[in-house]
């Protein structure tokens, strides 16, 4: 009896085992593919204004040429602050986002433009991805330096020159409609453009040069802590560039830090002793041996208004007419 018992369980091993062998588990399963069309219509479902509407059904068009007229029609509705904005400016953000790794130019530029229309409404998002996008272009890894002694660098990623310009124009144009805020965010677009100043295209490093007299002339005093690093930079690309182009951006910057904001010309109090006399020094110097007739003018213009702001600032303005006059108010007559 045992012996028929084990004789029985051990077919029904075998039974089993084989039954496996025939039918083998799914190694592969089946997953349902949502419908992109289902995906557009739950997203135009959301908005009510049909300018809106329409603008999101051309951004799923195949054609390029639609989804970039799309784009534009977007960004002068943000430009214009239009009504039909409010209470979508996270969906919008969250489909321009997508657009701005876009290969063709005539996306991703327009999808700049938006981002940067929407500046003053979702600032810390739109600054952040615009510095990370611009920042992840500007990746760069270092060469052997070449018999002169500069270190030549070059940029990972295929883009192009003028995404790069654009992004960087986007980062200034949001920053200018800041105003008074935009000191918050000075270290990391700071840092951004110096890193843009080390790229090997000359075009880079001078609209960098570019922006950040730009940004010294929002942040007024508070360029305090960022004013040695700025000499620094004037004094690198100034005597050892060999571009024109950014010789020349760099001496404008130069000049940038005295320029003034209102008709009084002064030297500026955020500007400390030390770094007037370096700067005065080091433009001296590279008058006489810079030999580019434009690089040579930037500098002379840069000189020419240190010397200004000085006079006004150690010396009294002769008496005029105006200031001759005296006025007496007689409070009780």
């Amino acid at each position: 009896l045992n012996f028929f018992i084990h004789l029985r369980c051990n077919f029904d091993k075998a039974k089993a085992e084989t039954h496996q062998s025939e039918c083998p588990p799914k190694i592969i399963e089946e997953v349902t593919i949502s419908n992109p069309q289902n995906v557009q219509q739950s997203v135009c479902s959301q908005l009510e204004d049909p300018t809106l509407k329409k603008i999101f059904e051309e951004l799923h068009d195949p054609l390029i040429p639609v989804q970039g007229h799309a784009l534009i029609v977007l960004s002068r509705l943000l430009e214009s602050r239009d009504s039909c904005i409010w209470g979508h400016e996270k969906l919008i953000f969250e489909v321009l986002t997508k657009y701005l790794s876009h290969t063709d130019s005539y996306i991703y530029l327009n999808a700049i433009r938006c981002l940067s229309a929407m500046g003053c409404i979702l600032t810390d998002k739109v600054l952040n991805l615009l510095l990370n996008q611009f920042t992840k272009c500007m990746q760069t890894t270092n060469k052997p330096a070449n018999p002169i002694g500069i270190t030549v660098t070059s940029t990972a990623g295929d883009y192009d020159i003028e995404y790069k310009l654009k992004l960087a124009e986007s980062i200034m144009r949001v920053l200018s409609n800041l105003g008074e805020m935009a000191p918050k965010y000075r270290t990391e677009v700071f840092n951004s453009f110096v890193m843009g100043s080390k790229s090997s295209e000359e075009l880079i490093r001078a609209a960098c040069l570019s922006n950040i007299a730009e940004l010294v002339r929002l942040l007024k005093y508070s360029v305090q802590p960022i004013i040695y690093e700025i000499l620094l930079l004037i004094e690198f690309h100034l005597s050892q560039d060999v571009s024109n182009v950014v010789r020349k951006a760099s001496a404008y910057l130069a000049r940038s830090l005295f320029l003034p904001e209102t008709s009084t010309t002064e030297l500026p109090p955020w500007i400390p002793s030390d770094v007037i006399r370096d700067l005065h020094r080091l433009l001296s110097t590279r008058r006489i041996i810079e030999k580019d007739t434009s690089v040579q003018e930037q500098i002379e213009s840069a000189l020419a208004q240190i010397d200004l702001c000085t006079r006004n600032t150690v010396f009294l303005k002769p008496d005029s007419p105006s200031n001759l006059v005296k006025q007496i108010h007689i409070l009780n007559p």
